[in-house]
């Protein structure tokens, strides 16, 4: 029997290690065995364009990386190789320094996103001259028909009093915005205010018929109402204050019950006989 690991290696007696050759490693010639391999997520959510697959946004990956010879503004464009979970298939995308971004190459679509859509193009210098033109011709229009001219903070308005400027102009409607919506608000205020002024005169009308509906119930006339008017003028002085009768004080003959005090008797402690 033998030993499971061999402990002593044989060599015979005409072994020259210096003639031994050293083996090179095998390289091999595709550039996907030099990349580096990198764990990375998925930095936007795409769609396989083999199998249709989507593959959501963060979902982590080793993708191999290589650095292209693009560069923009001193900074190197890198792209990125990775695999489809569900066919396999090679999807490429790589850096977009000038958008702060990234794009796809091969292998995937990326899926619709509105914010994109959102963002507004720059108004050129010759757009912005042809439009000033505009609206001096409709400016000297107004002034020959001799209307007013329009109020250049409403919307709509295309008169320009920021010379040109871009940001300027978009926060004066910003403001209109806002002085508009106040102004229907105040409306509203005013609206509501009334209907409820309408609301307590009707109110005091109905109060006002309800009142003398019981006073006729209650068989008080219009000549028993003038009586007490002309009663209480007779029973004025001449300066006009009211005439009050003198009310006799009465002699308090009540007998007053005497009551003896309450003397409040002390507990006695328990255990503590008195003598």
């Amino acid at each position: 029997m033998s030993d499971r690991k061999g402990i002593n290696k044989y060599y015979p007696p005409d072994f020259d290690p210096s003639k031994l050759q050293r083996r090179a490693k095998k390289v091999s010639d595709s550039k996907s065995a030099t990349m580096p391999t990198v764990r990375l997520m998925v930095p936007f959510s795409m769609r396989c364009t083999s199998c249709g697959e989507y593959i959501y946004k963060s979902k982590k990956f080793n993708a191999r990386k290589q650095v292209t010879n693009e560069v923009y503004l001193d900074v190197k464009i890198i792209r990125f190789f990775i695999r489809c979970p569900r066919c396999s298939g090679e999807i490429r995308f790589k850096t977009d320094p000038k958008n702060s971004d990234y794009q796809t190459e091969y292998g995937a679509e990326r899926n619709y996103e509105p914010w994109r859509d959102e963002k507004k193009v720059e108004e050129t210098l010759d757009e912005r001259l042809d439009r000033l033109e505009q609206e001096e011709k409709e400016l000297e229009e107004l002034k020959k028909q001799g209307k007013s001219l329009p109020d250049p903070n409403k919307l709509g308005a295309q008169v320009s009093t920021t010379g040109g400027d871009v940001m300027a102009e978009i926060e004066a409607r910003q403001k209109a915005n806002i002085d508009e919506q106040e102004g229907i608000e105040r409306l509203e205020e005013l609206k509501e205010r009334t209907a409820r002024l309408n609301k307590i005169g009707r109110d005091v009308d109905v109060l006002e018929e309800l009142r003398k509906r019981d006073d006729k119930e209650s068989g008080v006339s219009e000549q028993d109402l003038l009586d007490d008017e002309l009663a209480n003028e007779v029973f004025r002085n001449a300066q006009g204050e009211k005439i009050k009768r003198v009310e006799v004080a009465k002699a308090d003959t009540a007998v007053k019950k005497v009551t003896k005090p309450v003397v409040k008797m002390k507990k006695r402690m328990k255990g503590i006989v008195r003598k």
